[in-house]
């Protein structure tokens, strides 16, 4: 009898062995490739001063007043703001200048889920407001995702400066907005190539 459970435990072991070793066979394989460039340009917003890209670089985009007034739908937008990031001075990092850049917004503590810019402002607060991005083509930006890194690309070569067009608006989250402040923000990042 003990000679069966010991044979039958065997079994048991090589057969467990046998399709751990199954799932475990690679199927293929996949490279990956890219560059890590040191190109920089110097970047202004809203026609602000040109700064080194780098953490230090905060502008301030001054948003129009609005008023609640037909705001009572969730996703009605109003105060429509160009959003233009100024590439100039671009500088190659090895080889030559990099021949396009692309605008990267990111997600954060001042997006929420939906893509939105949370209202950040603590005194007199409006509620039921944020902000949402929209690239050149009027195309909804939701920081974070992939999709919007993929968006057009702007040449950098053959101009000494280059505008990245955006749009920035209001937006109702709540079918009863409240009028106050708004302050928010995003952060981004650049892609050379």
């Amino acid at each position: 009898m003990k000679t069966q459970l010991f044979a039958a435990s065997l079994l048991i072991a090589a057969t467990s062995a046998q399709f751990a070793n199954a799932a475990a066979a690679p199927d293929g394989t996949i490279n990956f490739t890219g560059n890590i460039s040191g190109a920089t340009c110097q970047i202004a917003v809203n026609n602000g001063s040109a700064q080194t890209a780098g953490s230090s670089n905060t502008s301030v985009v001054t948003l129009p007043n609005i008023t609640t007034s037909n705001m009572n739908v969730v996703g009605t937008t109003k105060g429509d703001t160009a959003l233009n990031i100024k590439l100039s001075a671009c500088t190659p990092g090895s080889g030559t200048a990099p021949a396009q850049a692309r605008v990267y917004f990111q997600s954060g503590a001042g997006v929420a889920s939906d893509g939105t810019l949370i209202n950040t402002a603590t005194s007199g607060a409006a509620s039921g407001i944020a902000l949402e991005l929209f690239d050149s083509a009027g195309i909804l930006i939701i920081p974070g995702t992939s999709t919007q890194g993929t968006s057009v690309a702007f040449p950098t070569t053959g101009s000494s400066t280059v505008t990245l067009p955006f749009t920035v608006k209001y937006v109702s989250t709540s079918t009863a907005p409240v009028a106050g402040a708004y302050s928010g923000s995003v952060t981004y990042s650049m892609s050379y190539n």
